[in-house]
C-alpha cells in the first residue's frame, strides 16, 4: 500500500508531462480554426423534401491534417428524422 501512495506524485507527474506535450498540438490547431474566414450561414438551401428517414454513418475517420493522429476512428452513428444533434 504504501508503494501505491509514493507512486501517485510520479504517475501525475508523467501526466502533466504527457499534456504538456499535446497542449501545442492543441494550441497550433486552434489557431488554424481561428484564422479561417468566417462561414456563411443562411445559404438559402432548402431540401426539396424533409428527411423522412435517417442519416447513417459508419465507421468514420477523421484527422484534422494528414501529419496529426485521427481524432474520430470507426464512429458510427445513426440519426433518425426527428433527431437534432450537435458535434463539438
Amino acid at each position: 500500500m504504501a508503494l501505491v501512495q509514493a507512486m501517485l506524485p510520479m504517475t501525475k507527474l508523467v501526466d502533466l508531462s504527457q499534456q504538456s506535450i499535446r497542449a501545442p498540438v492543441g494550441l497550433s490547431l486552434s489557431s488554424d480554426i481561428l484564422t479561417l474566414p468566417m462561414e456563411h450561414s443562411g445559404s438559402g438551401f432548402k431540401p426539396k423534401q424533409p428527411l423522412k428517414e435517417e442519416i447513417s454513418l459508419y465507421k468514420v475517420i477523421f484527422r484534422y491534417r494528414s501529419d496529426l493522429p485521427h481524432v474520430l476512428r470507426e464512429l458510427t452513428l445513426r440519426i433518425s428524422s426527428w433527431e437534432y444533434i450537435g458535434l463539438v
